[in-house]
């Protein structure tokens, strides 16, 4: 297993632990996830940050409680692994966007056990770093279908479904 971190900036020499900029709320004895932390994704979730830092997005897959009801209804014969939603004018920035790819140290990070999310209360120190600049085609490598709306207020309820789903950035969509 490896750990990233994603960023728009090519030139982090070490992660500092900071505060989220707004912070939610937590359930009790969670609220230290609002605090100085490093955030890393496990790989086998690094679709969830294949975009643009800003870009809203929803992120759905199947589990084993997945229905063949909300399978058929979502998937409609894709052979996506993961279905990712996007603003329609979000599309061109995900096209020409570069980020960066930071692998980090797996022993400084505690895992969350929710959608390969660890944090780390310390300074870290990447191992290495790359540049993705061909999104579109690391979304393919992934098996990652992108989808595209002009908002994505009618995915609202994909929370009451059996899919897992996923949410980042949404405060930046239209009408949310």
């Amino acid at each position: 297993m490896q750990l990233f971190h994603f960023s728009d900036n090519p030139n982090i020499d070490v992660f500092v632990p900071r505060p989220v900029r707004i912070p939610v709320e937590r359930p009790i004895g969670f609220e230290w996830l609002n605090g100085p932390l490093v955030w890393a994704i496990q790989d086998s979730h690094e679709a969830m940050y294949l975009f643009p830092r800003e870009c809203p997005r929803i992120l759905l897959w199947r589990t084993p409680d997945t229905t063949e009801e909300d399978y058929q209804l979502w998937w409609k014969g894709s052979t996506a692994e993961c279905l990712v939603y996007i603003e329609e004018a979000w599309l061109n920035p995900v096209n020409t966007a570069t980020i960066y790819r930071y692998n980090l140290p797996t022993e400084a990070f505690v895992s969350l056990k929710d959608a390969g999310m660890w944090v780390a209360k310390t300074e870290v120190t990447p191992i290495s770093s790359d540049a993705l600049t061909q999104l579109p085609k690391e979304h393919q490598k992934r098996n990652i279908e992108l989808r595209t709306l002009d908002n994505l207020l009618p995915l609202k309820g994909v929370w009451q479904t059996s899919l897992h789903a996923s949410g980042i950035r949404l405060r930046n969509a239209q009408r949310w």
